[in-house]
């Protein structure tokens, strides 16, 4: 489990909250780029760890 959220926090509407975003597919669909408030994540399509590219502390 990741201890980061990836639903747009500053969401102000009565609907349901969305997430940030997907960033982009990588080539041949290897791995999903996905924001979170501050980051853009690697999520491997083939299994392993998600890992955080930009590290922004301090949301």
């Amino acid at each position: 489990n990741l201890d980061v959220s990836f639903a747009d926090e500053d969401w102000a509407y009565p609907e349901d909250t969305p997430g940030n975003g997907v960033a982009n597919w990588m080539a041949q669909s290897e791995a999903l780029l996905i924001y979170d408030k501050s980051n853009i994540w690697l999520f491997p399509t083939g299994g392993g760890n998600p890992v955080c590219l930009t590290e922004v502390k301090g949301k």
